[in-house]
């Protein structure tokens, strides 16, 4: 609009004779297409659009907009249109009426297209069609006004509104060098700091590695080049891409010496070259063998032993050595055992930790060194949500809540419950979990009740599921002599009651002391002990639980596997030995079928479905944790028997 104002006095000043020096008003559709006919201002045509440029001046934009539109009409083909044109499509868009003015510009480029208004008038149009989100018009207008505009800021608007395309099309590569074409151009800090803000938007959260490879290599030795590198390095190590993390941090750091974040990199990139080397047939073991928690890890050392001395008597000539760290159950003792077994054993794998917290301490070292970390246990915590190398070869507690509650509504049909459970964390969680899984079954928990976990009386707890005594039986009845079971009037068909062998073995008796029997007591990898029933006598007679593990399980390799333990342990395997064996026999697995690095063996766990352990069939979600079918089992005739 300052062009035409301007060209309007300039226009007054220079008089209205027939013949006038060049200017914004002379001549400016002199060049235009030769198939359009144009003819040189009248001192009429001239009067008309002094007077409708005096009113857009003058503020009266109405009235101005009005006489440039009679003016276009009268005369289509004067000297004077395109700037009348020019004129129309800045006064509509100041009245945010867009089509109108892609209509004017759309005019003024077809009819003159060698108008010296032309460039401006495609870069309009292209700005014009990019707000109404036609994109791809948009861009076909910016590359024409590319093609003939000279000057720097005009030129560094179309660079950024064709970035704006590209970036809506999903050519992110393109936008970025449209982007960066825009910051070299401008001078103007408001659009240098949007193209800027665009490119990081589009590094960091949109151009893929192949983009990110190519453009720092056709930046390199640029700012551009660094920042692109960079977040290259860093999507190779989200992807857990050792070798191409260090290829670009390698890269980076020959390119840019002065580079700010150097030193660290540096550390970075020694960390890489150390950990890159691998021995395919070193395996690290991470367990707590003294201190708290030194009985458990015996046991899983034990499994992983006797999978490995297995494994050598099947495969004559087997390479695959352990080496063994003891955590003494510390996380910062684990943390320098596993970067030893990495930089320094250059173990491919790494099985451990043991425990949920040293587990979690550990997930991002386990990220930086990129060594697949499997823990057999782990399972009341987010290990493998933490890492892209962490893995968990145990259910865990939720994965048991779900799966009973799914084998009680769907396949015995139970449609409500009560739930009766410790209050501290653990029954917590599982009391929710089972509650949640329930509802989204359709079915109900009509009664929820908790106990001090430290209790050995619960009566409290079990009458607020609805139970009471014989007195109190005998008082309703008022002296009828005849006993009503509860279990013909409650509300609930069965219990779910998460815990230990010990407390349910107590409980058991005491829910029918209250009068409540005729119920379907569901429970917990806690109850799989002969203890159970020793406490828990008859009253726990066809209660159903489930359990990772089973040492009477009917399949050969369970047998095998639980008469080999006791002969070379003297006792029977536990669930954490069981699972540790699962997953030595799982990693070597692997390695002879062809995973030859850190990175391929991370791989080839992600893709594992349906491996035949003695924990039953193990596949591995793309989150790291396992997917397993528990044993499910109930009591029959004072014995413990698998059900599934």
């Amino acid at each position: 609009m300052t062009g035409v104002i301007l060209g309007l006095v300039l226009g007054l000043l220079a008089g209205c004779g027939a013949r006038r020096s060049p200017g914004p008003f002379s001549g400016s559709a002199a060049s235009a297409n030769p198939g359009t006919v144009t003819k040189p201002a009248t001192a009429k045509q001239r009067r008309a659009f002094e007077a409708a440029a005096a009113l857009d001046h003058a503020g009266r934009e109405t009235e101005a907009l009005g006489a440039f539109k009679d003016f276009v009409q009268r005369y289509p083909s004067s000297a004077l249109t395109d700037q009348a044109l020019m004129a129309l499509g800045a006064l509509s868009l100041k009245w945010d009426q867009a089509v109108q003015a892609q209509g004017y510009y759309q005019h003024l480029t077809q009819r003159f297209p060698g108008s010296s208004l032309a460039p401006e008038a495609h870069l309009k149009l292209g700005i014009v069609s990019h707000n109404l989100r036609q994109y791809d018009a948009s861009t076909t207008s910016l590359n024409l006004a590319l093609a003939t505009l000279t000057l720097p800021q005009q030129r560094a608007q179309a660079h950024y509104y064709t970035g704006l395309n590209m970036r809506q099309l999903q050519r992110y590569a393109e936008a970025f060098e449209a982007f960066n074409r825009a910051v070299e151009t401008s001078s103007d800090t408001t659009l240098i700091q949007d193209a800027q803000g665009a490119m990081d938007t589009l590094v960091q959260h949109q151009l893929a590695s192949d983009d990110l490879h190519q453009l720092a290599n056709r930046y390199a030795a640029t700012p551009q080049g660094a920042q692109l590198l960079l977040r290259l390095s860093q999507y190779h190590r989200e992807a857990g891409d050792i070798a191409g993390e260090l290829s670009a941090l390698q890269q980076l750091v020959n390119l840019y010496p002065d580079h700010p974040e150097l030193p660290t990199l540096m550390t970075r990139l020694a960390t890489l070259q150390s950990a890159l080397t691998t021995d395919t047939s070193t395996i690290g073991v991470l367990l707590p063998l003294s201190g708290e928690g030194q009985l458990a890890g015996q046991r899983v050392l034990w499994g992983i032993e006797l999978a490995l001395a297995r494994l050598r008597a099947e495969q004559p000539g087997l390479d695959i050595r352990l080496q063994i760290r003891d955590t003494q159950g510390d996380s910062a003792i684990a943390s320098s055992a596993l970067h030893a077994l990495v930089t320094e054993e250059h173990a491919v794998a790494v099985i451990g930790p043991l425990f949920s917290q040293v587990a979690t301490d550990l997930a991002p070292l386990t990220e930086e060194l990129g060594v697949p970390v499997v823990s057999p246990y782990a399972r009341n915590s987010a290990f493998p949500f933490l890492s892209s190398y962490a893995f968990r070869n145990s259910l865990t507690d939720a994965d048991q809540a779900r799966f009973l509650a799914d084998y009680a509504v769907r396949v015995r049909n139970l449609t409500r419950f009560a739930v009766l459970y410790p209050d501290e964390p653990y029954g917590e969680s599982l009391k929710d979990t089972f509650i949640e899984h329930v509802i989204n079954l359709e079915g109900k928990v009509v009664v929820v009740s908790a106990y001090p976990p430290d209790d050995k009386n619960f009566g409290q707890a079990i009458k607020r599921l609805g139970g009471i005594d014989d007195e109190s039986v005998s008082d309703l009845l008022a002296g009828s002599g005849t006993r009503v079971a509860l279990a013909d009037t409650k509300p609930y068909e069965a219990i779910f009651l998460p815990g230990y062998f010990d407390r349910v073995g107590l409980i058991a008796p005491e829910l029918a002391f209250y009068n409540i029997t005729n119920v379907q007591l569901l429970g917990t990898d806690g109850w799989n002990a002969e203890e159970l029933i020793v406490i828990g006598e008859h009253f726990v007679e066809d209660a159903i639980f489930v359990d990772g593990f089973f040492t009477d399980a009917s399949a050969p390799s369970v047998a095998m596997f639980v008469e080999q333990f006791i002969s070379r342990y003297e006792e029977r395997p536990t669930l954490i030995a069981a699972q540790g064996y699962d997953t030595l026999r799982m990693l070597v697995q692997l390695l002879r079928a062809g995973a030859d690095s850190r990175f391929a063996l991370r791989e080839g766990l992600l893709q594992l479905r349906d491996f035949p352990g003695v924990t039953g069939l193990t596949s591995l979600d793309q989150d790291g944790n396992a997917v397993k079918i528990p044993y499910l089992l109930t009591v029959k005739n004072g014995r413990i028997i698998q059900l599934n």
